[in-house]
């Protein structure tokens, strides 16, 4: 990380003062709409709970603006073949336009793991990510890759098919050893 850049925790007190900023972040995410209730939420609309988001949720400051953001939660298991066991799940992650191609996102992802691995390891448990599976989007896939994830599935909407990729403990700590150890 730069010299004026932070990777900090991001609070509920925190994104409440920042839900306009974090709900453009977000937005820059190609084929969703969000709302600031959607950034704010705990829970989904179909009461799928978003378990500890305000313990594993960070944002990236530049120059006291934020730059960046990556929404984590634990997501429990779901009784169906995408989402078969409990996992700590990357929601969202943004990097605003004119901040891309410094590390940024890799950075937040970093810390989000470092974040997470101690209670994954003793829960047992991994992490999962839902991404688009359009061709354009192949460069945020190989970045997941690149943490040690592989599409384990798909999942189907009305207006796109997304992977979903998973990684062990285990994989995510032997990339970033090899990729990210600074």
């Amino acid at each position: 990380m730069g010299e004026t850049l932070s990777i900090e925790p991001l609070d509920y007190e925190k994104a409440k003062q920042s839900s306009v900023r974090l709900t453009e972040l977000v937005n820059l995410i190609p084929e969703v709409k969000y709302v600031e209730e959607d950034v704010l939420a705990v829970e989904k609309t179909d009461g799928r709970q978003l378990k500890d988001k305000w313990s594993h949720s960070y944002i990236a400051i530049e120059k006291g603006e934020l730059v960046g953001v990556i929404l984590g939660y634990l997501r429990n298991a779901e009784n169906n073949e995408i989402y078969p066991d409990r996992t700590f799940y990357i929601g969202e992650i943004a990097v605003d336009e004119s901040a891309r191609g410094r590390g940024i996102a890799r950075d937040l992802l970093k810390k989000y793991h470092e974040g997470c691995m101690a209670e994954a390891e003793t829960l047992g448990i991994g992490f999962s990510v839902q991404t688009n599976a359009a061709e354009w989007n192949n460069g945020v896939r190989a970045f997941y890759e690149s943490f040690g994830y592989n599409i384990v599935s798909l999942k189907q909407y009305d207006n796109r098919t997304d992977v979903v990729m998973r990684a062990t403990v285990e994989e995510v700590k032997k990339a970033l050893n090899e990729n990210y150890v600074n």
